[in-house]
C-alpha cells in the first residue's frame, strides 16, 4: 500500500521530476496535481479528502503557496513546501508547513525529510515497510518502530486483527496489518512461503516438517490448502528431504 499525495506547482517539469523521484521511494502514490494552490483547495473542499502528504511550491504564478498553507494543512497529515529559494524554514513553519524541500527535489530528500519524519509521527499509517533489506515494524504494544533484517524474520502469524512477527532474537512483535501486505513485502526475498491462510514462514528457519505441520523452533504451524502444495513443491525443488519426521497420522 502506497500513500497517496498531490503536488501543487505551476511548472510542469518540476511536477514531473518530483513525481519521478517520489516513485523511486516505493512508498508514495501520485494522486494528482494542480497549478494553483487555490484551485487545489477548491477541489479538496469538494472532495473532503485528507491526504497523507501534500507537496506545494512556494512561488506560484500570481500566488504565494505559503499563503494557502494554513488551509492546506487541514487537508493533509504532512504538508511539504517546495522551493528554489534559501532560508525559508521560518516562513514554512509560520504557514503551518511540516517541512520544506530544496529544488531540485531528489528521492533521498523525500526519504529523509518527508517519509522518515512522517512515519515517526504517523507510524500507524504503514505498520510494515521495507527499506534496504530491512523490515520496519510498528509494534502496537511499544508504539514505536523496530528494525529487523528481512532474513531474520522467522515467521508471521495472523491472529484476529493482528500479526505476530517472530524474529531470530526470539522477540515477537504485534502488528496491526494484513498477512497479504506482509507476504507481498517479503515474498520477493525468495525464502518466504505462505503455508496456510494465516501463516508465512521463512524456509531458512524451518527445523522439521511432516505432511501436516511445519516447525519453526518450538512453533508448530499447520500446512493446509495451497500453502501445503507450495511448501511441498519448495521442498522438492530444493531437495530438502523428508523433514526428519515420518507422518504416520491418519
Amino acid at each position: 500500500m502506497r500513500l497517496p499525495y498531490i503536488v501543487i506547482d505551476d511548472v510542469h517539469d518540476d511536477i514531473t521530476r518530483l513525481v519521478r523521484e517520489a516513485d523511486k521511494t516505493h512508498e508514495l502514490r501520485f494522486a494528482g496535481s494542480f497549478h494553483s494552490a487555490y484551485a487545489a483547495l477548491a477541489a479538496l473542499r469538494t472532495e473532503g479528502t485528507i491526504y497523507p502528504v501534500i507537496f506545494c511550491d512556494i512561488r506560484l504564478r500570481d500566488e504565494n503557496g505559503l499563503d494557502a498553507g494554513p488551509e492546506l494543512a487541514r487537508y493533509c497529515k504532512y504538508l511539504v513546501f517546495v522551493t528554489g529559494l534559501p532560508h525559508q524554514k521560518g516562513k514554512v513553519l509560520d504557514a503551518y508547513g511540516d517541512d520544506h524541500l530544496q529544488k531540485p527535489v531528489t528521492c533521498d530528500q523525500i526519504r529523509s525529510r518527508v517519509l522518515d519524519r512522517f512515519f515517526k509521527r504517523h507510524a500507524d499509517e504503514l505498520p510494515l515497510r521495507i527499506h534496504f533489506n530491512k523490515l520496519f515494524i510498528y509494534d502496537v504494544r511499544t508504539r514505536r518502530h523496530h528494525t529487523e533484517r528481512v532474513k531474520d524474520i522467522r515467521y508471521i502469524l495472523h491472529q484476529l486483527n493482528y500479526l505476530t512477527v517472530g524474529v531470530r532474537s526470539g522477540t515477537a512483535y504485534a502488528v496491526r496489518a494484513t498477512l497479504h501486505r506482509a507476504f507481498a513485502l517479503l515474498e520477493p526475498a525468495g525464502i518466504f512461503l505462505q503455508v496456510n491462510r494465516g501463516a508465512v514462514v521463512n524456509m531458512k528457519f524451518v527445523d522439521r516438517w511432516d505432511g501436516r505441520s511445519v516447525w519453526v523452533g518450538d512453533t508448530e504451524i499447520k500446512l493446509t490448502g495451497e500453502g501445503k502444495t507450495a511448501f511441498m513443491e519448495y521442498v522438492k525443488r530444493y531437495k530438502l528431504g523428508d523433514g526428519g519426521i515420518k507422518d504416520n497420522r491418519q
